[in-house]
């Protein structure tokens, strides 16, 4: 099988799920196909932008905290010599 050729994917939902996506599908002239396409190109898309604005946010959050105890590491130290 070439690497340009259309890979299978096979999922399992539950009932439910399923009849909403057929409904769907139905509603809007959309192959289940295309639908499951578009929505993990969608996934994917969204899903590294918010793991990005986590790492940001995360090193943002390391440099605040850094600021937070250098401000106590005077106190710290004058704690330390009174023991």
């Amino acid at each position: 099988m070439s690497s340009n050729q259309n890979k299978t994917l096979r999922i399992e939902v539950e009932p439910g799920i399923y009849k909403e996506i057929e409904q769907f599908c139905i509603e809007t002239g959309t192959s289940k196909n295309e639908l499951m396409a578009e929505l993990l190109q969608y996934f994917l898309k969204d899903g590294k932008h918010m793991l990005d604005t986590m790492r940001k946010g995360y090193i943002e959050m390391a440099r605040i905290n850094l600021e937070i105890c250098s401000e106590f590491d005077e106190v710290e130290a004058e704690v330390a010599s009174l023991i």
